[in-house]
């Protein structure tokens, strides 16, 4: 977005802003000393638009529609919200380490099990890592760095702070990479009779039984496989065939958040299709391509990832 650009917009509307690196934002954008911010519509307006706006610079912005008027903005008191009937009386949070420990086979090496931190680009990965460019060039800071999380936040600030889109390209690929990785973890760690997932799943939906009707728990895991998922359909028979399934207040007792996302997950791209379980590899590519191969690193193997 040019200065000329922002100055057209329309002051009675709320606009969808697309940012270069995928995301996108709602709201006006306003300017407030030397800086440009987007602005939600139901700001509280005793604050600055520094306080409660997304600091963005113009260029970052990609394109934009008009979602709303400003008087046909929703009202954040109108938002549905769950009756307390509905709600989960129980919490149980999930670290990367459950998955990590959700065997308790002796016999199970180390090896064997989800990895944890930098040893998602061990060597054990190679393979995999190698039909990705973008990871195998970050992959040397990637285990040179103490805290991974740490390192990709501080490589996503590079990106919203900067027009880097080449870094975007790699962390991008990495994405990719760590999908088909934990696309096999969830795939091949199948371990059914000596499972601590099991154990806790059916514990619990026994004392969710007892409880009443009306009692439910949510777990709450912030790992990228899906062993959780495999779990809960071994033990109760509970699908995950789309994102629905992980909240089904209606017919299930357990349910699943994941705030980090899961491997499984697909986002609609351009409002176009969206993908679960079922890819198609033509059109993703072909979506993908202005966003990635442009900038020339990414080589995502798609076509022979998703067989």
């Amino acid at each position: 977005m040019t200065q000329s650009e922002y100055h057209n917009l329309s002051l009675s509307s709320i606009y969808i802003f697309h940012l270069y690196w995928g995301e996108s934002k709602v709201g006006f954008i306003a300017q407030e000393d030397d800086y440009f911010y987007i602005v939600p519509p139901n700001y509280n307006r005793e604050k600055s638009y520094s306080e409660v706006g997304y600091k963005v610079n113009l260029e970052f912005i990609e394109s934009w529609e008009i979602k709303a008027n400003i008087k046909d903005s929703v009202d954040k008191n109108s938002l549905q919200t769950f009756h307390s009937s509905e709600c989960a009386d129980i919490l149980i949070i999930f670290g990367a380490g459950a998955s990590y420990d959700y065997s308790f086979d002796p016999k199970l090496l180390d090896d064997d099990r989800p990895p944890l931190g930098n040893n998602l680009f061990s060597d054990k990965y190679t393979s995999i890592i190698q039909a990705y460019k973008g990871a195998t060039s970050l992959s040397s800071e990637i285990l040179k760095s103490k805290n991974i999380e740490e390192y990709f936040q501080k490589q996503w600030e590079k990106i919203t702070n900067t027009d880097n889109k080449l870094l975007l390209s790699k962390l991008i690929d990495t994405q990719y990479y760590l999908r088909h990785l934990f696309h096999n973890i969830s795939t091949t760690s199948n371990e059914e009779r000596k499972n601590n997932y099991n154990i806790l799943v059916q514990q619990l939906y026994n004392s969710l039984i007892e409880k009443g009707s009306n009692h439910r728990a949510l777990l709450l895991t912030f790992n990228y496989d899906t062993l959780l998922e495999t779990s809960i359909f071994q033990t109760l028979k509970y699908e995950f065939n789309n994102t629905t399934d992980y909240i089904n207040h209606n017919e299930r007792k357990l349910l699943i958040f994941k705030p980090h996302g899961s491997w499984n997950w697909g986002k609609k791209i351009n409002d176009k299709f969206f993908f679960e379980h079922s890819f198609d590899r033509d059109r993703l590519s072909e979506q993908l391509s202005n966003v990635i191969y442009k900038y020339g690193y990414t080589q995502n193997k798609l076509n022979q990832y998703f067989k």
